[in-house]
């Protein structure tokens, strides 16, 4: 679930970046009980055109994902896992930011469009969708 989130989150933040042709492939070979560790850092500097005005948005986001592979299926891999690490902090229009980190279980969430979202992901633990 969190990989999902994460995975859209951040395809809808690079659709700007999507008008080269790319094509790649990562194929591993993995092995039922092996773990896998990814690191994952994601840096956006966005400006949208609204009505002629140019409105600015940031994003620089780090992730470390641990997983273990459960299966391997002739149409891709079964891994389940947790995400370690996430830490993002996200620049809006008008001078306003949202800031989270999962390491710091204590820090307030700011009120404001994203601060559910934060919120489930505080607590949230592992891909099986259940908060701690």
């Amino acid at each position: 679930m969190v990989r999902t989130l994460i995975v859209c989150f951040s395809l809808v933040s690079m659709t700007t970046s999507l008008f080269a042709e790319a094509k790649l492939v990562h194929a591993p070979d993995f092995v039922p009980g092996q773990v896998v560790h990814s690191e994952t850092e994601l840096n956006i500097e966005q400006t949208l055109t609204i009505a002629g005005m140019d409105v600015e948005t940031t994003n620089e986001t780090f992730i470390i994902m641990e997983e273990t592979v459960k299966g391997v299926t002739s149409d891709g891999t079964v891994l389940n896992g947790e995400m370690k690490v996430m830490q993002s902090n996200i620049g809006l229009p008008g001078g306003q930011g949202v800031n989270f980190d999962s390491g710091d279980p204590d820090a307030e969430i700011q009120p404001g469009p994203l601060a559910e979202t934060l919120k489930f992901m505080k607590h949230f633990r592992g891909r099986s969708g259940s908060p701690r």
